[in-house]
């Protein structure tokens, strides 16, 4: 189906017990999963409306607030409009892939783009894609997906400009969480998914596209002769990561926020296909990745709405008295779930996942500020980022007890930090050494391994 553009959110990585991939073949009248059925003839295919289709348009982004922004120029000296030239700033994100071209030096987001990430077919989380990259084969597989998808946004933000100046040179600098690095450069992530949990390659580094190690034919298939003898020569630059699961999109978020340069703790929470959190001031910091992910994918499968939109639903059955505090619904609407505008209907199934989502961030939460030895409420700011946090009612997910009370009124949602930071890098690449220096201060820990983790999350479970 990835072929006619159907992606299916693959959480079972092919092997046929998630349903996610389930149709109707008209000929034998009969739903089946399309990851096992072998087709053998001419058929026809019903499928669910819901499912996502591919958008190849420029007009799809996570964060269109970035278009027309005006970035500061560009710090180089001695730099006039001769020397100008295009970046193209990039977050590989598991669930989409966002892109936005700026014209340096005058720091204008000229547009961007957005896709959902092709690998979706192997898996719907970081998991699923490890687990399948059990071969070289398969890994490279999977490394052309993303590069698909890469070379198809970078063509369409080329050609979606009236004007183009191939005299002026362009850079590419692009954040991703450490899996997706990883993947894109073509390395082994076995060690990703497992204890200790190491990357082979946490540094980034600088690269031309050529190096690597694309197939001319696969290169042309996304991308025209011309247009690639142009944009082959494109340095292509990868911000470092600080470990498995704190990857160079949340670090260098954290960078582009300025997280952690005054003597008052402040927090970062990346709510995407997982869930990042950093507490740090300008001394000491502290990071941790929650499995809250499968939680979110899994209560958002099948509902045409954002992740955010359906905790407002749940609040409001909550208020109604239709869940309880232990997040049961009420007889009457047990069977068939709760009705709600738009076609929702919030099951028990669903209220269930977004339950062990958001005791997972909580309990994240808490146990960093245990590790640091402080109170929450010395945590004078928290900023919200990420595709999850960016519609997120901060009362709402409060009262969801999925962020601390106690913090209310210092919340800020500021989007997609990733993007906003390879931005910055193209106009101000010290913005690294600020990076650098901020990973040799953090300490990740992991949270799954912390005594009274277990505890925290599973009395979190429960509504406030």
């Amino acid at each position: 189906f990835a072929t006619v553009g159907i992606i299916f959110n693959a959480n079972c990585s092919g092997k046929g017990i998630c349903g996610a991939c389930k149709v109707y073949i008209e000929e034998e009248k009969e739903f089946i999963l399309a990851c096992k059925y072998v087709v053998t003839t001419d058929i026809h295919v019903r499928v669910n409306f819901l499912l996502s289709k591919e958008n190849k348009t420029a007009n799809y982004n996570e964060d269109s607030t970035l278009v027309g922004m005006k970035f500061p120029q560009s710090t180089k000296k001695n730099q006039d409009n001769s020397n100008a030239f295009y970046g193209i700033s990039i977050d590989i994100g598991t669930t989409t892939i966002g892109m936005a071209l700026i014209y340096i030096p005058q720091g204008e987001i000229l547009n961007t783009y957005g896709v959902y990430n092709s690998q979706r077919v192997f898996g719907a989380d970081v998991a699923s894609r490890i687990f399948y990259a059990d071969s070289k084969d398969k890994l490279n597989e999977l490394k052309k997906y993303v590069w698909k998808d890469i070379l198809t946004g970078i063509r369409t933000l080329i050609e979606y400009q009236e004007k183009w100046d191939m005299n002026k040179t362009l850079s590419i600098v692009i954040n991703g969480n450490t899996t997706m690095l990883n993947i894109l450069k073509g390395y082994d992530v076995s060690g990703i998914g497992r204890y200790p949990f190491t990357a082979v390659d946490l540094l980034g580094g600088e690269s031309y596209i050529y190096e690597f190690n694309l197939e001319t034919d696969f290169i042309y298939e996304y991308i025209n002769k011309d247009l690639y003898d142009y944009v082959k020569n494109a340095v292509v630059k990868i911000l470092p990561s600080a470990s498995a699961y704190i990857g160079s999109d949340v670090i260098s978020g954290a960078a582009y926020l300025k997280l952690g340069q005054t003597e008052d703790y402040e927090m970062l929470i990346d709510l995407g296909t997982n869930g990042e959190i950093i507490i740090a001031n300008n001394k000491m910091g502290v990071s941790g990745s929650t499995a809250c992910g499968p939680a979110f994918e899994q209560a958002l499968k099948g509902h045409q709405t954002y992740g955010s939109n359906l905790i407002d639903r749940i609040i409001d059955a909550y208020d109604r008295r239709l869940i309880n505090q232990e997040g049961m619904i009420i007889k009457r609407f047990f069977d068939k779930g709760i009705p709600c505008d738009g076609g929702v209907i919030l099951t028990q199934k669903t209220i269930r996942d977004i339950q062990l989502a958001k005791a997972a961030i909580y309990a994240g939460i808490i146990i960093l500020t245990r590790h640091l030895n402080i109170d929450i409420s010395d945590i004078k700011k928290v900023y919200i980022a990420g595709g999850f946090g960016a519609h997120l009612n901060i009362e709402h997910g409060a009262r969801l007890g999925m962020l601390p009370k106690e913090l209310l009124g210092r919340y800020e949602i500021v989007g997609n930090t990733s993007l906003k930071s390879g931005v910055e890098y193209l106009i101000n690449p010290s913005i690294q050494n600020v990076i650098e220096e901020f990973i040799l201060k953090l300490e990740n820990v992991d949270l799954a391994t912390k005594e009274d983790f277990n505890k925290v999350y599973l009395n979190s479970i429960k509504f406030d």
